[in-house]
């Protein structure tokens, strides 16, 4: 069982990787605010609407073109972690086996399997690759930043009020200007719950 290397982005998709990467915390919070089945993770689906809704105006083709390379990454990346993890439980077991049975503490246990994988991506999964392809980047300390933001926003945007927000319904090439009927026409089943202005999160350009 070896890990399994990195997978080149598509060169023609590199700008826009480069884009996702600087609004990696408001790509987050707007999968969050849309999960209303509270899952944790963003499909195809609500990854595409989300875009334009942030700006980040690519054709359906190219929307899906990079949610595809981050599914995948993702998976590559829950695989080496299993990896790993297996791999530090069998050096365990071997200490554990030449260990004198009286010195032996308790016997280490295999870890779970892995998952059978689904086309969706967890949202912190998704803003640890966004944020982490930045050079030099403590991915760990901007997601607890990320993450104390969010938490702040959520408290405060209880008693916000729909018409207040500006930052969600930007038009971009008219296609954010009516959000539910950009889901209505992309396929999506699920309605959007109206959401306050988020500020950028630590590190973004915007």
């Amino acid at each position: 069982m070896t890990p399994q290397p990195p997978r080149p982005e598509p060169a023609h998709l590199v700008d826009h990787f480069n884009d996702l990467t600087a609004e990696a915390g408001r790509v987050v919070a707007l999968v969050r605010e849309w999960d209303d089945d509270d899952s944790g993770t963003t499909d195809q689906s609500e990854f595409r609407i989300a875009l334009p809704v942030l700006d980040l105006v690519v054709s359906r083709e190219e929307a899906d073109a990079l949610f595809d390379w981050l599914l995948a990454e993702s998976r590559r990346l829950a695989h080496n972690a299993y990896v790993e993890r297996y791999h530090e439980y069998k050096r365990a077991q071997k200490e554990w086996i030449e260990t004198p049975l009286a010195e032996r503490g308790p016997k280490p246990t295999a870890p779970p399997p892995l998952p059978e994988p689904t086309a969706e991506i967890d949202h912190w999964v998704l803003f640890r690759m966004l944020a982490g392809r930045e050079d030099g980047v403590d991915v760990a300390s901007r997601e607890a930043e990320a993450r104390e933001r969010l938490a702040t926003y959520a408290s405060e945007s209880r008693h916000a009020t729909a018409e207040g927000s500006a930052f969600w319904s930007r038009d971009v090439d008219g296609r954010a200007q009516n959000r539910h009927a950009l889901r209505k026409r992309d396929g999506a089943s699920k309605g959007i719950r109206p959401v306050a202005e988020v500020p950028p999160a630590p590190g973004s350009n915007g």
